[in-house]
């Protein structure tokens, strides 16, 4: 399937037209759209490569009898054809409006006669042979479809399989043509060897004897031409190579051009470029690489590249544009000429160059809002000159519209935001200057230009007056009518509901009516938010009040909406007898039951009639049956009673599945947006051959919908919608809303808690339908200020939450809080409903009985619901033990919530518990919020230093500088930190910008202390640390290594903290013994010495006597991997051992571990530094080979000890050569979901053996 770059149009068989393409090398199949103005729009592009000239070939060159089409050849097309003639029967396109036509292989054929009988009697075809300057007259035309040259001299290069069209024209009239044969397939069967190779120098010297007997070169230049273009599919196939990169090699680092816009031209160096490699038949994958890039064409690519190079260099072609269209397409434009009338050749390419335009400055996302403002464009343009055609004089335009009008409309639509890709701040004017300046729209005259421009500036902002336009040729009237259109189109666009209605433009005696209606192909989800025809009005207020001056009418706005919020009303066949017709009939229905009597019978001799007229279905004013069919109209009120409504409740769970099969065929009309009101469902069950019918009516009215049904039908509409769960649950959210703002009886608030009564019985959706319910009521209770049924609301609630707190009703604590926090229920309501149900003998007062409930809660450790009781309730506990206690179980919002509630000692109590517990986050935060700084002034200063040590581990010192605000003591402690991770230089800048001077002393017995704390090389026993810039230092250092059975292995790079950006060339790789440390600058030795740095590397790398530790090093591997992807070194790895494996800490890093195995960590403050710099300072020099060493060190630590001290939690018993990986390639490209080195091979690991 081609894409599309039309805008779209109705698809009738009137307006698709076909052509097939009998060629010498394959059977082309085109479907199109076809405009009146000329645009036309590919629907099908189909290929069947028959290759009917091979045989063909092959039988003329052994014989000197004329050539004949093969038996089996002529099946292999009969094949191709009859499936043509499906895809067009499938598309009902009319035979007058379908060609076949057959190109050389045909036309030589000496049996053309019997080939053409036999299409036409098996596949209903009748195949047109073309001559040869019929087949180059309608290249020529398909080329007019693509490129804007309709009024330049062009030679038009079309080469098939068995012969090469030649043809000269201009403005679609034919000057000169001619047809040579000589096609890619015939020189490719006749100058293939045995071998399978071409013989390439007889190919040429054929090619040029055949054009110089033929005058070729002297006629075209006796014409001349001013441009040169090739429309056939080897020389696009050519082209399409070049674009992507066939010419160049894969050392030349030049990738697919994915980036770019073809540009559909080819020139005589990159021509040769292709034809060389080509030819290339010896280098390695080259028939693979060649297959990749020419697919089915690779068999005779190469006689159709030397071809096409023989002909540039004897017509002198430089460079030559490629169409995307051709024969096939040419075939079809003489068609529409003769269906259209006025058809015009150039519009297609000049619709071509206004996408073309607008796909060069806009992605994907604006180029569909550019589509959909014209197609709302064309929408209203048609509207118009439809209102014009009418009688009535009120409805006549004060200028006439044309399908050319239409044209500059859709192309300043389609070009209006291409602005966007300079500035988003006065695009509109930006849009303006491109399209004027850009030289992109081809076909049209300057002063077409500027009225597409003119009304591409004016989309927006002020309004445009017609002196501004100084069109010459354009009136004003008409250019007023296109900007109205513009300006509404633009902004109908703009509002997101728009993306899933339609738009209708109609005309009555009240004026222009603008009609907003649902698309009717669209998934549709009840209660999405609709716009009113108010709100729509409101938002066009300025694009209403222009369209008024314009056209002296108003426009009205009719929001025509099939689909909001939908009512239910089930017309069912036999339905199970829980449900009746009215509340009357209700009661009546639950004395039938506890008789036991037929509902049936009973129905019989009331003759109950069809659904109540006043739902308006049209099923409910059909005469049915009346012992039969009646209306779901369920009952009006829920019975409290809860022992009863358990009953009930078993009874509907019986009957579920008959329930849920309405419901479903209702969500699947809700959900999947079918246009159909009514539809056949066949339930489950026993009754699987009762058809039931289904209507869906508005959901206007629930007064006679129990809370049962109704969340029954939110469940089902969840179940079966067609979006994302967030998104349903917002649209039914809005559905609850929605219902409830239509005032069911007895109350909204009260059908609320009825629901939350019934819910329980929903199981794992109750907690979701629970807050959904309550957020719904929430905002219906913003909107109203009084609620009819406060009184009854909270009568009901009450009793719930005694029912909640009894046991007797399963709700989840969170419920119960919003439930009480909505309803507002005090203990006053709860006292009245305990004096109300006799309750006193089990409960003493209410305080009590709500204090027992919190006092379970917290039990459960539910301290957040617990602490939200106390305080809506207003209950006051003494609190230091209970905010102990939540402190102890992590509960630290409920714990801080509670201390706000109690007052500033619960507070202060609060703080200290933090300080103590050292948690100096969660005290900053407290302490600010608060406001309690004086009365924590040591805690709160010893949180900030704690956050500028973490911004100082991570080099973000301008982050800390700001975060110090000036504060002399912070200050001081920053450059502390400066100094102690050896950063001099911000030492330096800190100290004169705050004039710091005489603070060292005080804090140099502290930074002793501080210095003890992490572990140095000399504790570790390492005598060196050996930097590595040369060659002689590097063979030194794998020597070395070699020797050693244990080395530890660690890489730094500079970090970048441009968001997406890439990351840095690995700057360092440590590699650490027992008793050297050594740091190798990769950067420079891969520049001056790449090759003897691979070959020690690899000797280390893939050394199977030397274990390789790491700490997180499949990360190291990948970065090297793309630093370095050139070198041999980095593409596998043997004998790996990840410690983070071994170990599996969540938190700490390599540090932590170190704290925990070897009793101190790594200072980590040089970690974000700058490795690129050169030399390096010794601190970095340090930390580089610090990381390194440790490794060796918990390595030995670990396997020294059996059960060695201090490990984390699980980790008594370390099998550490269970994590060792013996062999692993590095990923080219991108590493997979995996736990370190785990899913590595390990076919070799019981071989290994490690002396520790």
């Amino acid at each position: 399937m081609s894409s599309s770059t039309n805008l779209p149009l109705s698809q009738t068989p009137q307006t698709l037209f076909a052509s097939i393409d009998i060629g010498t090398n394959s059977f082309k199949l085109l479907i199109i759209r076809a405009y009146p103005t000329g645009k036309f729009h590919t629907i099908t592009r189909l290929k069947q490569p028959v290759v009917l000239g091979r045989d063909f070939f092959s039988s003329s060159s052994s014989s000197a009898s004329p050539p004949r089409i093969s038996t089996h050849s002529q099946s292999r097309s009969l094949d191709s054809l009859l499936y043509f003639k499906t895809v067009i029967d499938s598309h009902r396109i009319d035979r007058d409006h379908t060609r076949a036509v057959a190109t050389q292989a045909v036309r030589e054929a000496e049996n053309q006669r019997e080939f053409i009988e036999c299409v036409k009697e098996k596949a209903g075809f009748e195949v047109d042979v073309l001559s040869g300057e019929d087949e180059a007259r309608f290249a020529y035309l398909g080329v007019l479809q693509f490129l804007p040259v309709f009024e330049k001299l062009v030679l038009c290069v079309d080469i098939g399989g068995g012969s090469t069209e030649f043809v000269i024209g201009k403005e679609g009239k034919i000057v000169f043509c001619e047809s040579l044969k000589l096609g890619h397939v015939s020189l490719s069967e006749k100058f293939v060897t045995s071998g399978g190779e071409f013989d390439i120098l007889k190919m040429r010297e054929c090619v040029r004897m055949v054009v110089e007997e033929s005058g070729l070169v002297e006629k075209v230049k006796r014409r001349g031409f001013e441009v040169a273009v090739g429309s056939s599919g080897t020389i696009r196939a050519i082209e399409k190579a070049v674009f992507k990169g066939y010419c160049q090699y894969f050392g030349d680092n030049v990738g697919v051009l994915g980036d770019c816009k073809r540009d559909w031209r080819l020139s005589r160096e990159d021509l040769k470029g292709v034809v060389e490699r080509l030819l290339c038949r010896g280098a390695e994958g080259e028939s693979v690489r060649r297959d990749r890039f020419f697919k089915s064409r690779s068999e005779f690519i190469v006689a159709g590249a030397v071809l096409l190079e023989e002909i540039f260099g004897l017509l002198g072609i430089e460079e030559m544009e490629v169409s995307g269209y051709g024969l096939g397409e040419g075939v079809i434009a003489e068609r529409l000429g003769k269906v259209f009338d006025g058809y015009d050749l150039n519009a297609n390419a000049r619709w071509r160059s206004v996408v073309r335009l607008a796909m060069r400055f806009n992605g994907k996302k604006r180029i569909k809002s550019a589509a959909q403002c014209a197609s709302i464009a064309k929408d209203i343009f048609e509207g118009l000159r439809k209102c014009d055609g009418f009688d009535s004089d009120q409805a006549k335009l004060i200028a006439s519209l044309d399908e050319k009008d239409l044209e500059y409309l859709e192309a300043a639509c389609l070009l209006h935001n291409i602005g966007l890709f300079i500035s988003k701040k006065g695009y509109h004017k930006q849009s303006y200057r491109i399209i004027m300046n850009g030289d992109q729209l081809y076909g049209y005259s300057a002063e077409e230009i500027k009225l597409i421009a003119m009304l591409a500036k004016y989309h927006r902002k002020k309004l445009p007056k017609f002196g501004h336009a100084s069109l010459k040729d354009f009136s004003e009237e008409k250019f007023r009518i296109l900007c109205a259109i513009m300006c509404l189109s633009v902004n109908l666009q703009q509002n997101e509901w728009l993306n899933v209605q339609e738009i209708e433009f109609l005309h009555s005696n009240e004026g222009f009516k603008l009609v907003i209606g649902e698309e009717k192909d669209r998934p549709f989800l009840p209660g999405t938010p609709q716009p009113t025809a108010e709100d729509i009005g409101t938002e066009l207020r300025l694009e209403l009040e222009y369209f008024k001056s314009v056209f002296n009418q108003e426009l009205l706005i009719v929001n025509y909406n099939r689909s909001i919020g939908l009512l239910i009303c089930l017309v069912v066949t036999k339905l199970c007898p829980q449900y009746v017709v009215n509340k009357r009939r209700a009661r009546e229905q639950m004395h039938l039951q506890k008789q036991k009597i037929p509902v049936t019978s009973a129905l019989q001799n009331r003759n109950i009639d069809t659904a109540d007229s006043r739902f308006g279905s049209p099923l409910s004013r059909k005469k049915t049956d009346s012992t039969t069919t009646f209306t779901l109209i369920t009952r009006r009120r829920y019975n409290i009673n809860r022992a009863r409504e358990r009953e009930r409740e078993r009874e509907l769970l019986e009957n579920r599945k008959k329930i849920a099969a309405f419901i479903w065929t209702l969500t699947v009309l809700l959900g999947m947006g079918l246009e159909g009101r009514d539809a056949e469902l066949h339930a489950d069950g026993d009754n699987a051959d009762q058809a039931w019918t289904v209507s869906v009516h508005a959901f206007s009215d629930l007064t006679y919908t129990s809370p049962i049904v109704f969340l029954y039908l939110l469940k089902e509409c969840y179940i079966y919608g067609t979006c994302k769960a967030t998104k349903k649950f917002r649209a039914l959210q809005q559905q609850v809303h929605q219902a409830l703002c239509n005032s069911p009886q007895p109350g909204p608030a009260t059908f609320v808690v009825q629901c939350l009564y019934a819910l329980p019985i929903f199981e794992s959706y109750s907690e979701g339908f629970s807050h959904l319910i309550i957020s719904a009521l929430r905002r219906y209770l913003k909107a109203v200020t009084t609620s009819a049924d406060s009184s009854e609301e909270k009568k009901i609630t009450t009793r719930l939450f005694l029912d909640i707190v009894r046991g007797t009703v399963d709700h989840d604590e969170k419920i119960v809080v919003k439930m009480l926090e909505v309803f507002g229920i005090t203990l006053a309501d709860i006292e009245t409903s305990i004096h109300r149900l006799k309750m006193q003998s089990e409960l003493n007062t209410a305080k009590t009985f709500v204090e027992e409930y919190i006092f379970s809660l917290l039990e459960k450790q539910s301290y957040f619901y617990a602490v939200s009781l106390l305080e809506h309730f207003s209950i006051r506990q003494s609190g230091e033990s209970f905010i102990l206690q939540m402190i102890q179980n992590k509960q630290f919002k409920a714990a801080e919530k509670w201390a706000t509630f109690m007052g500033k000692s619960m507070l202060c109590l609060l703080v200290q518990a933090y300080a103590d517990r050292n948690m100096l986050k969660n005290a900053y935060e407290t302490i600010k919020q608060n406001n309690l700084q004086q009365d924590f002034p040591d805690v709160y200063q010893k949180c900030k230093e704690s956050s500028l040590k973490k911004l100082a581990e991570k080099a973000c010192w301008d982050v800390a500088e700001r975060k110090t605000h000036g504060d002399k003591q912070l200050l001081e402690y920053l450059v502390y930190l400066a100094m102690e991770a050896g950063y001099s230089e911000k030492v330096d800048e800190l100290c004169d910008r705050y004039s710091l001077e005489g603070f060292l002393k005080p804090i140099e017995p502290e930074a002793s202390f501080l210095h003890n704390r992490f572990l140095h090389l000399k504790e570790l026993a390492v005598e060196d640390i050996i930097w590595v810039d040369e060659v002689d230092g590097l063979c030194n250092a794998t020597c070395h290594i070699e020797g050693c059975k244990v080395v530890g292995l660690d890489c730094e790079w500079k970090p970048n903290y441009v968001k997406g950006s890439k990351p840095n060339k690995v700057s360092i790789m440590q590699i650490a013994s027992d008793k050297k440390a050594f740091v190798l600058d990769l950067i420079k030795l891969f520049e001056d010495v790449p090759d003897v740095l691979d070959n020690c590397l690899t000797r280390i790398l893939q050394s199977p006597r030397i274990l390789k530790l790491g700490y997180n090093f499949q990360c190291d591997i990948k970065q090297l991997a793309h630093s370095y992807g050139e070198l041999e070194c980095f593409k596998h790895y043997e004998m790996l051992l990840d410690i983070q494996n071994v170990f599996r800490e969540p938190r700490g890093g390599l540090s932590g571990l170190a704290q925990k195995i070897l009793g101190a960590g790594l200072n980590k403050t040089r970690r974000n530094s700058n490795w690129e710099q050169r030399p390096l300072t010794p601190n970095q020099l340090e930390y580089a080979a610090l990381d390194a060493v440790v490794l060796i060190h918990i390595f030995h630590h670990i396997g020294n000890h059996s059960q060695p001290t201090n490990l984390p939690e699980g980790n008594d018993k370390i099998e550490w050569k269970s994590y060792i990986v013996s062999h692993m390639d590095n990923p080219k490209k991108k590493y997979k979901k995996r736990t370190g080195f785990q899913k590595a091979k390990k076919s070799e690991l019981n071989k290994t053996t490690i002396i520790n």
